[in-house]
């Protein structure tokens, strides 16, 4: 459902949102109202962002799926900082 694994570089700087800037910056959890298929409420520990194929995802730890998980960003309907 996820459309597999994301192999790419980690770019220099890509601006983030408040507060997921913050929460990657400060190694701070999250908790964020993710929107794909259907909704889902999920914890996560942000990473990194990056771009591909002309989307930005923030690769995090999904403790949800207990695994490293690329979001796109634009499925982040809501964030907060835990």
């Amino acid at each position: 459902a996820q459309g597999g694994a994301i192999y790419t570089s980690i770019p220099s700087e890509i601006p983030l949102p408040e507060p997921l800037a913050e929460a990657v910056a400060n190694g701070q959890d999250l908790k964020i109202l993710y929107i794909e298929k259907k909704q889902t409420n999920r914890r996560i520990t942000p990473r990194f962002a990056t771009r591909h194929q002309g989307n930005i995802y923030l690769i995090a730890y999904c403790h949800l799926r207990r695994e490293q998980r690329a979001f796109r960003l634009d499925r982040i309907f809501s964030a907060e900082l835990i």
